[in-house]
């Protein structure tokens, strides 16, 4: 049973039993809720200024060590500044976005998102899941794609949807609460990666405790190392699936030696690279003071702009060296997560 305005507004508004409250957040004070939102069985939700668009590639749904890192990984965040600004979305592209509002709905009802006429009839689809269990809280995600054959700009808290409750026989003993991945939840890209977090190479171990195996091996990795750990270690797997498994661990520490050593020796190879044209530019200065002692003034004057020119062109080689080898080199390090103890500790 569909819950009506009237029923609607006593949800909202009722203090009497929180559990069958309807709660609905706005955070920006000059895009407040407004009673005007309440249609005759439904309430209007506004999309917000938040829009996540899927990067180039092949989403693997087996990156399941990935953790939040997977959404820099496969979409690119946009963020909107006010209620001027808007995106283009092109023919037949999709976006994900959220509403505006933040929901909470009762333990004793269902609720579904549905898409508004208006939208409809432009062709937008809003969502392709609308379906909110008890107890969900959160800003509800909108799988937005343009149907028509025409660009079409979308402004935040515009209205395409609209929340309707459904009256449940009585309210339920399980609750959405925090032990699902999507309560709470920011609207944004999916989490499979969370429902198997790391079991499988838990269960390769023998139910030993893979993150502290890979503290030992890899030294007091941060959270962001052990993150690319785990990934590389997932690859190292698939990629040598005939290691027997108590060998894993030891092969993959012997492969991120060998990387570490490779990287190192280039590191210090690339550091010595803007000294040959240091030890160029003094061997022609040197050049020059010994034509003027050899040949006199006439003779380093024949020679000085020319050689002013090259000198010129190679301190322009070496600052250019500098400014992108440290940028190179601070990338280079970066892809090291494989560092002996020792080093971590004096570092």
């Amino acid at each position: 049973m569909y819950l009506s305005d009237k029923d609607l507004t006593i949800r909202l508004f009722d203090e009497s039993k929180k559990s069958r409250r309807l709660y609905i957040e706005c955070d920006k004070a000059d895009h407040p809720f407004s009673l005007e939102q309440i249609s005759p069985s439904s309430i209007d939700l506004r999309i917000s200024d938040t829009f996540w668009e899927f990067r180039k590639g092949i989403i693997d749904l087996g990156d399941d060590f990935s953790i939040d890192k997977t959404r820099d990984k496969y979409w690119n965040k946009i963020q909107l500044r006010d209620s001027k600004e808007f995106i283009v979305l092109k023919p037949g592209q999709c976006i994900l976005g959220r509403t505006y509002e933040k929901i909470t709905i009762p333990r004793d009802c269902a609720a579904k998102i549905e898409p508004k006429s208006g939208a409809n009839r432009l062709s937008l689809l809003i969502t392709l899941g609308d379906y909110c269990n008890p107890g969900y809280s959160g800003y509800y995600p909108l799988q937005i794609v343009n149907l028509s054959k025409h660009k079409i700009k979308l402004y935040p808290y515009i209205s395409l949807c609209q929340l309707c409750l459904i009256q449940l026989s009585s309210e339920t003993n399980q609750h959405y609460d925090e032990t699902y991945n999507y309560q709470n939840d920011d609207g944004g890209p999916a989490k499979w990666w969370n429902d198997k977090q790391i079991k499988k190479l838990k269960v390769l171990h023998e139910g030993k405790d893979f993150e502290h195996i890979i503290s030992e091996v890899m030294g007091n990795c941060n959270e962001d190392e052990k993150i690319v750990v785990l990934n590389k270690l997932k690859q190292f797997y698939h990629s040598n699936e005939r290691i027997p498994k108590d060998d894993l661990i030891a092969k993959f520490e012997e492969s991120e030696r060998k990387a570490y050593k490779q990287n190192r020796n280039l590191i210090k190879a690339l550091k010595g690279v803007p000294f040959i044209p240091i030890i160029a530019l003094v061997g022609i200065w040197a050049r020059i003071v010994f034509d003027f002692f050899s040949n006199g003034e006439a003779g380093a004057n024949f020679n000085f702009w020319r050689i002013m020119f090259v000198s010129i062109s190679i301190i322009t080689v070496i600052l250019a060296i500098y400014f992108f080898g440290t940028i190179l080199l601070t990338k280079l390090d970066e892809r090291i997560y494989y560092k002996p103890k020792s080093s971590r500790e004096s570092s």
